[in-house]
């Protein structure tokens, strides 16, 4: 663990006694593993995932290489509960985690209070977008610490989209192992819900 979420374990608040968590992706459906060499990309999708854990039965990785000039090699692993990137030293590469790419479906993120990803590292300016059924996006790259990971508010988001019918979701990433070679984990990309919600289905518009 790094020492900035080590910190986070004394600074940021607990969780509340009595508030409700719905798991959005727990890295159990959808394997996938890939290793890029040099410049490499790679873009790839699953659709028809269980949405006992992956709700939005979708999820698509794309991953870029920018920067490599030892020409060594970069692993995206998926499954077993996580989601995993494994670089030698002085790699950068930017990476997408999307959901709902290929709809028509939506889903009801309305009583989300917050989007959490329990992670082992911080990755350089994380954002997320999302889309509504009419089109309308918003975004938030206002992270925020907590114990083992990052959180993002729901109210920090840009743009006024209809929160009861998103779309599409988009994690955005950068990552870079300078000077030492980089691991990155995340186990489970879940919302905190507000209180007294319960976690809505997905629906098909």
């Amino acid at each position: 663990m790094s020492a900035v979420l080590a910190a986070a374990l004394v600074l940021s608040p607990q969780a509340v006694p009595g508030l409700k968590e719905w798991t959005l992706d727990d890295f159990t459906v959808g394997p996938y593993t890939i290793t890029l060499a040099g410049g490499g990309t790679d873009n790839h999708g699953f659709s028809g995932l269980d949405r006992r854990h992956c709700v939005f039965g979708q999820r698509r990785t794309y991953v870029d290489i920018n920067s490599n000039p030892n020409h060594t090699t970069l692993t995206l692993s998926v499954g077993n509960h996580e989601q995993r990137f494994d670089s030698p030293r002085q790699v950068a590469w930017g990476y997408d985690l999307q959901y709902g790419y290929d709809g028509p479906m939506s889903i009801d993120l309305s009583s989300v209070d917050r989007f959490l990803f329990d992670c082992d590292q911080i990755p350089d300016t994380p954002i997320i977008n999302v889309r509504d059924a009419q089109g309308k996006s918003g975004g938030n790259g206002g992270w925020l610490l907590m114990p083992g990971g990052i959180y993002f508010r729901r109210q920090a988001f840009t743009g006024n989209v209809d929160w009861k019918h998103i779309v599409f979701l988009q994690y955005k990433q950068d990552f870079s192992s300078f000077p030492n070679p980089l691991s990155y984990s995340v186990t489970k990309f879940y919302a905190r819900l507000q209180p007294g919600a319960i976690p809505p289905a997905a629906r098909v518009p």
